[in-house]
């Protein structure tokens, strides 16, 4: 992996960086303090949300799916890199462990778990829990102007190229309802960097 960062990434050095990335990663714990700053970001009722730059475990689309269960929620990518079937479901078990034991609280809807958990493959697991995934390689996300009433993203705008970010930007906003709103944490890390010492 270092030695691929260190090369210019062609789509030969692109695909071979992934990989080595999907087999030294694992699901990690959700990070708690991201997810509760999103859902108190989500304006309340049942509204539709995007995740742009949904990632390879969709996480934080699982925590507003699991813990905002009236939300209606699609997720966004410029290609589809999700993890395994089996890592998907671990994601969905650290949620559940990181929002449990501190609030009496949260309910999870027991059938929805139980779909997700018994899902055989990874749509099914996303169907299960009312995640809908599109990719497209554009980064313009395919859905007709004002039909979100938030969209987030984590770690995600400092990928969107320079000298078409306005552009890009233009065509989210376009993607929100009137009063929508847009919330985004912004990585400042190299995020290739978090490969090149892990063993």
């Amino acid at each position: 992996s270092a030695a691929l960062k260190a090369v210019p990434l062609s789509a030969l050095t692109e695909r071979a960086s992934r990989a080595l990335a999907r087999r030294k990663a694992s699901p990690k714990a959700i990070n708690k303090q991201i997810g509760e700053w999103l859902l108190t970001s989500i304006p309340p009722g049942p509204v539709t949300v995007l995740e742009i730059g949904t990632g390879w475990i969709s996480a934080y689309s699982v925590v507003v799916a699991l813990l905002r269960p009236e939300c209606r929620i699609c997720c966004f990518d410029v290609r589809d890199i999700r993890y395994s079937l089996a890592e998907f479901k671990r994601t969905v078990e650290l949620t559940m462990e990181a929002y449990l034991p501190d609030n009496s609280a949260v309910h999870f809807d027991e059938a929805k778990l139980k779909s997700v958990l018994n899902a055989t493959s990874i749509d099914d697991a996303y169907d299960a829990l009312g995640l809908r995934y599109q990719v497209r390689a554009t980064g313009l996300p395919e859905y007709p102007d004002e039909s979100f009433d938030c969209i987030f993203s984590i770690d995600v705008l400092e990928h969107v190229y320079g000298p078409s970010f306005a552009a890009t930007a233009q065509h989210w906003a376009n993607l929100l309802k009137p009063g929508g709103i847009f919330v985004a944490q912004v990585g400042l890390i190299d995020h290739t960097s978090y490969w090149c010492h892990r063993k």
